[in-house]
């Protein structure tokens, strides 16, 4: 049943799975954040050199998620809630925890506020160019 979910949860949201299957939508929520949190143990990003980092209204009323990619490969590397400079922070802690290296990061790409990007400037010393 957990590979049926999983396989789902690729392109269905939640309640479509807990109505197709007829289990809970929390059980649901579970099972995908178990899997989620086994596949993060496996990521390395290390090899990531090309970041771009953008954010989006996730609902109306001033709701953002921010979203960092790398821009090699254009895979999402992170996404959490906010577009403060506290994302950088979060996004820097888990990169680490990742074997990612900041001074391998030789781009990072953002569009965001001032302060946001000098966060930025000071998260990644080696860096040797911010387009903003």
């Amino acid at each position: 049943m957990e590979g049926l979910i999983v396989f789902f949860a690729r392109t269905m949201k939640m309640t479509q799975i807990s109505e197709k299957l007829k289990i809970p939508d929390k059980r649901i929520w579970r099972v995908v954040a178990y899997h989620v949190h086994e596949a993060l143990s496996w990521v390395d990003l290390s090899d990531v050199k090309f970041v771009g980092i953008d954010e989006t209204s996730r609902k109306k009323g001033h709701k953002y998620i921010s979203t960092i990619a790398d821009l090699i490969s254009g895979k999402i590397i992170y996404i959490c809630k906010g577009k403060e400079s506290t994302v950088l922070k979060l996004f820097s802690d888990f990169f680490t925890k990742q074997e990612g290296k900041k001074e391998n990061i030789d781009l990072v790409c953002c569009d965001m506020s001032p302060a946001f990007y000098q966060r930025n400037w000071r998260a990644t010393p080696r860096c040797s160019h911010n387009i903003r």
